[in-house]
Formats: C-alpha cells, sequence, structure tokens
C-alpha cells in the first residue's frame, strides 16, 4: 500500500465530500448543508453529515488495497421521516451520477449497503443513514 490507510480514507472523503457539495439537487435539499462530522451547534436543519468510517486492509499479492466503509446521515426536523429518506436518495443519486476519483488510489467499486431510518432520542430529529463501501487501490 503506497499510502496510508488514514490518508487514503480521507482523499476518498474529500472526493465524496466535493461531489456532495456540488450537486444542485443536493444544494436546493440543504442549501450547503453538507458537515464532514457532527452538525456543529446551532445549525439549520435538514442537513447532510459524515457519520462513521471504518477502515480494512484489501491488498492482494500484486497491489494494495484499503476496503472503506462511510456512512452518510441526512438529519431532518421539520420535514420528518420522508424529507431524510428524499435526502438520501439525493446523496445516493448525486454519488452514482460520476466516478469518484480520490487523489490517493483508484476506486474500484462502491456500493451502497443497507439503509436505517429512525427517530432520534429528542423526539423531533429523524435520521436516515446510508451505508457506502469502497473498495480502493493504492
Amino acid at each position: 500500500m503506497t499510502g496510508s490507510r488514514s490518508g487514503v480514507a480521507r482523499a476518498f472523503q474529500k472526493a465524496l465530500h466535493g461531489r456532495l457539495g456540488a450537486d444542485p439537487d443536493l444544494a436546493g435539499l440543504l442549501g450547503g448543508r453538507i458537515f464532514d462530522g457532527p452538525p456543529p451547534a446551532g445549525a439549520v436543519f435538514p442537513c447532510l453529515v459524515h457519520g462513521a468510517a471504518r477502515t480494512e486492509d484489501w491488498s492482494s499479492d500484486e497491489a494494495g488495497g484499503l476496503r472503506l466503509r462511510l456512512d452518510l446521515e441526512a438529519l431532518s426536523r421539520q420535514g420528518g421521516r420522508g424529507e431524510a429518506l428524499s435526502i438520501i436518495a439525493a446523496a445516493e443519486q448525486a454519488i452514482g451520477a460520476a466516478a469518484l476519483v480520490p487523489e490517493d488510489g483508484r476506486l474500484v467499486l462502491l456500493t451502497f449497503g443497507e439503509t436505517t431510518t429512525e427517530r432520534l432520542r429528542d423526539g423531533r430529529t429523524w435520521r436516515c443513514r446510508l451505508r457506502l463501501t469502497a473498495l480502493i487501490e493504492c
């Protein structure tokens, strides 16, 4: 593996964040409220945040590789479950519209895994989580 796991993962997340931020449909839904981590205190909802990320070695004898699992989370207060689902659907559409090209490595495969929707403990915030898996040659 030529780059560190964290460096390759960060490069992919940066490319993903750029793609989401440039999408006009998401801009219409979110007004630019896409955060690389938890929303800041006092953030306006709805918003889209990068959630948990996990990496593991995916190397072979011929090349280094990394499997990255990343969660995207749509948070909604006014529009409820429907708004959160619409945001995740728009994010999935934006990601699939063209190939993501991380600075370090080559994206081999990107899959969309499970989607879960739940109301949070505050009783008014809905979270819809989309789990992505990226296989990156590096």
